[in-house]
């Protein structure tokens, strides 16, 4: 970055930017009602953005053109209600679909002399952005190919709404009326009729020719409101996912939002079915039979149905930027994991316990204890159950802040007050024994749970934690079965951190769905077609109403839809 204090720069930085209710119908709708705030404002700028909307929608599909018979190797598909011609790739994740698009673009305004820019919209996506004068001639060079290409499809999307693109051929002139437009080669589920988020697609910014050489934004992005003359003729290269694109110095600067340590991902995982594993099992459970709850030792607490397999699934598909995944286990490897791909270890319980005479336990709260302990393990971490899962694509902001504060997710449920009840369940029990140990080292009280979601973490809380209570952690990690005397070490970790200032209390789009009965299963195919939350956990319920033949059938039938793509982590059939 240089200074020039001579060089031009607009008076007004906002100019090219739409002002909202600067319009007539924005001003007389703020006379009406009274001004935003007010339930009727609100009301009618919903109620006239969904009417927009719907406009554009069939401006753009009705002028559609009707595509060529397919060729060898292609399809006919519907894409926002235009038949296309359509290859179906089904190994494409919303990433690959987001990069093809992106080169495709690259490689296009290359061979036609058009001068663009690239600029991260964050860590898993980039736009590019060209003057508007060029946006005429862009639109012409999309209908072209759009006319004598077929789209590639992956299995995540078959219908895309809204209809931001030109699709089956863009209307005349509707570049010229945009200020930007969001371009999908490579969509994708295949046969399903649902809305995929637009996020895989490239927005090609058109930007505003100014005074004194200035390019003026024409819509929010992430970096600025307009580009100096100076700042556009400083080229730099963008090195994104692998692939090499025209970008400005500046842009290609890390950005204070984005997170520049590993952050690796933690499984707890068993198969209870095992008969090795299980004749473990059974002969400590005949041990503490009447001495703990029926609930720790319930063969639904050990039971797995492959939801591992479809979590190392989302995580290919959804979160790219995971650094390792460990998967803890008691002796075991799933059937259909490959060992190949470093990334993905197998980390059993020998590894991290610091008595080995307490082993084997079957407690999750005993293990959880440990997980610290992973030779290797990065500083920061997610912890996942095997049943929880990625729903979209998500960021490493999403669970830590870029100083590396750890986000919690704190659930509308509360402990209680008061001690230990006796038909009260195991974790709400640990709950309390975290309140206690967290009274002592805070002076605070804690009420409420965290969602069943993900659970940020940092090794340096945990090993902290363990120093100042080695009472605690040694009592729950001897504990062979759930106990009333555990604490739940996730949820103390989180709290502490979040009180002693290494945490902060956050939100995330989630899902928690307990299969016990058919409105379960049927909230479930909900879920199928909305996809609307980031995390999703389908958790196996010892208390089902429904047939479990019937409960695992719906369950691998929409994991096989939500997640149809293999990982690297899966072994070939």
């Amino acid at each position: 970055m240089s200074d020039n204090l001579q060089e031009f720069a607009p008076s007004d930085p906002l100019a090219t930017l739409p002002a909202p209710g600067s319009t007539r119908t924005g001003r007389l709708l703020r006379r009406v009602t009274g001004g935003p705030g007010t339930p009727i404002f609100d009301a009618a700028v919903w109620a006239r953005r969904s009417a927009l909307k719907s406009r554009r929608w069939l401006r753009r599909t009705q002028q559609g053109a009707i595509p060529a018979a397919p060729q060898a190797g292609e399809q006919l598909r519907s894409l926002s209600r235009v038949r296309t011609r359509a290859v179906i790739d089904a190994q494409a994740t919303p990433i690959d679909v987001h990069l093809r698009t992106a080169v495709w673009l690259r490689d296009l305004l290359d061979a036609h002399g058009i001068e663009y820019f690239a600029m991260p919209r964050n860590s898993l996506f980039l736009d590019l952005g060209i003057r508007a004068a060029d946006a005429e001639r862009f639109r012409d060079l999309i209908a072209d190919e759009w006319d004598r290409r077929a789209i590639v499809y992956g299995p995540y999307a078959d219908r895309i709404y809204p209809a931001e693109a030109p699709r089956g051929g863009p209307a005349p002139g509707s570049f010229a009326r945009e200020r930007a437009v969001r371009l999908v080669l490579a969509t994708g589920p295949q046969g399903v009729d649902w809305a995929w988020p637009l996020d895989a697609g490239v927005t090609v910014h058109f930007w505003v020719d100014m005074d004194g050489g200035v390019l003026g934004a024409p819509i929010r992005n992430r970096y600025a409101t307009y580009l100096l003359q100076s700042t556009r003729a400083s080229v730099a290269e963008l090195d994104f996912h692998g692939e090499t694109f025209r970008s400005l110095s500046d842009l290609v600067i890390p950005h204070v939002d984005d997170i520049d340590f590993p952050v690796d991902l933690v499984y707890t995982w068993v198969d209870g079915r095992d008969p090795v594993w299980r004749e473990r099992m059974l002969h400590k459970r005949e041990e503490v039979l009447g001495k703990v709850t029926a609930n720790a030792i319930a063969d639904a607490r050990f039971q797995d149905l492959q939801e591992l397999r479809y979590s190392l699934r989302s995580v290919h598909a959804f979160a790219p930027w995971v650094n390792r995944v460990w998967i803890v286990t008691d002796g075991q490897t799933p059937s259909w994991f490959d060992p190949s791909d470093d990334r993905v270890t197998i980390i059993d319980h020998r590894d991290i316990w610091d008595d080995p005479d307490k082993l084997p336990v079957f407690n999750s709260h005993a293990i959880e204890a440990r997980l610290h302990h992973i030779p290797g393990l990065a500083e920061h971490y997610i912890y996942f159950n095997d049943d929880m899962m990625f729903a979209r694509p998500v960021q490493a902001t999403d669970f830590f802040a870029p100083g590396g504060l750890m986000k919690i997710f704190p659930s509308p449920h509360q402990v209680g007050l008061g001690g230990r009840t006796l038909h009260e369940g195991a974790a709400q029990t640990a709950a309390k024994n975290d309140r206690e140990v967290l009274l002592a080292a805070t002076g605070t009280v804690q009420t409420q749970r965290l969602k069943h979601a993900s659970y940020p973490q940092r090794k340096s809380v945990a090993l902290e934690l363990e120093e100042r209570f080695p009472e605690y952690y040694a009592r729950t990690t001897g504990a062979t079965f759930r106990s009333a005397t555990d604490i739940s070490c996730i949820s103390l970790q989180s709290w502490y951190a979040f009180r002693t200032g290494r945490a902060a209390s956050s939100s995330i789009s989630f899902r928690y769905i307990d299969l016990m009965t058919e409105d379960d299963l049927r909230e479930m195919e909900v879920l199928r077609k909305q996809r609307n939350a980031a995390i999703m956990c389908l958790n196996q319920s010892e208390n089902s109403e429904v047939d479990p033949l019937m409960v695992q059938e719906k369950l691998h039938d929409f994991l096989d839809d939500y997640l149809p793509v293999p990982s690297p982590y899966e072994a070939t059939p």
